[in-house]
């Protein structure tokens, strides 16, 4: 980045913000904080009303009733807004996936035709695919817990943990959304646990704003928590042993970013590895089954065990429902 775009780049950071610490935006823009300094002078000469704010909450902050002239886009720009708008429209239709249409149809609106015409002709090109669709219900709760990520509001969740017989009421300080291995994630502070706790969005069974608000902990960086949550160290990882029965399924393997790598032919059958959280186990168990009986777990045993707890569920679930088998076809037997 030149000094000349940094300095822009720092101008809508400020327009944006009603006060910006000089230290974030070093660590933003990847410079030392003397570099910012002396972007800040320059702007300053350069007609823009930069006001220093003192003290240990301070920082810059615009003159107020400043605005900068209606903002303009490059193709490159445009495109890579146009990339995260399909893959907000296309990760299981988010709260906010259609919001995203409508700004993206008012941006394209303001560009020169030569450049709209070629970025929508670039629409049909881009693909973006989740094995985390969001349900009904969890779509209504992503955005509940959006808007008290951006208010600062405390939430009660009504939370299930892995296993447990029955879910319990837990109220949170919400500091961020995450979205990984299929999943998404609320980390905040637990005040039933008093600390930090990170919960799954499909284990939440309710959710209630609350009148109070908060105020997340100075030292808290999304960046880093995402960091260290989504690359758990190797003892809180697990390697599962997959053998695949026949050569169409080791094929559709090979494409299934699920599996560590391409299966490898042993006498009769193809075998592959699964690594994943151990937190996991369900998700991998039901991403498993959709192989049918063509996927077999060889090791852990808890994942295996899960496999099993899923499928018997599955066949009791439509067993229980009384509708006539299909003829022909035999019942499924779970074991």
């Amino acid at each position: 980045m030149t000094k000349g775009d940094r300095l822009a780049a720092i101008l809508i950071v400020l327009q944006s913000r009603d006060l910006v610490r000089a230290e974030d935006l070093a660590r933003r823009f990847e410079v030392s904080v003397r570099t910012i300094y002396r972007d800040v002078e320059a702007l300053s000469e350069a007609g823009v009303p930069v006001m220093a704010i003192p003290g240990t909450g301070g920082g810059y902050r615009l003159m107020e009733g400043y605005r900068l002239p209606p903002l303009t886009f490059t193709a490159e720009e445009a495109l890579a807004l146009l990339l995260a708008q399909v893959a907000l429209s296309q990760m299981g239709e988010g709260p906010f996936s259609e919001a995203g249409r409508r700004a993206m149809e008012r941006i394209l609106a303001a560009m020169p035709v030569h450049v709209r015409d070629g970025v929508v002709s670039m629409e049909r090109l881009m693909a973006v695919r989740s094995e985390g669709r969001l349900r009904q219900r969890e779509r209504a709760w992503l955005a509940q817990l959006l808007a008290a990520v951006w208010t600062r509001r405390r939430v009660r969740l009504r939370y299930r943990k892995v296993l447990a017989d029955e879910a319990e009421w837990r109220k949170v300080d919400p500091y961020g959304i995450a979205f990984g291995y299929g999943r998404w994630y609320v980390p905040g502070y637990c005040h039933l646990r008093r600390d930090t706790r990170t919960f799954r969005l499909d284990r939440i069974e309710a959710v209630e704003l609350e009148d109070e608000t908060y105020e997340v902990p100075p030292d808290f960086r999304m960046e880093v928590w995402a960091e260290a949550f989504f690359s758990m160290p190797e003892r809180a990882r697990v390697a599962a042993a997959i053998r695949l029965t026949d050569k169409e399924t080791a094929k559709r393997a090979a494409n299934d970013r699920l599996f560590d790598g391409p299966p490898t032919r042993e006498g009769g059958a193809w075998i592959t590895t699964v690594s994943y959280p151990a937190e996991e186990t369900d998700w991998v168990a039901e991403r498993l089954l959709g192989y049918a009986g063509a996927a077999v777990v060889e090791s852990p045993p808890e994942l295996r065990e899960a496999v099993v707890r899923l499928g018997r569920a599955a066949v009791a679930a439509h067993e229980d429902s009384g509708a006539p088998a299909p003829a022909g076809h035999a019942s499924v037997e779970a074991g």
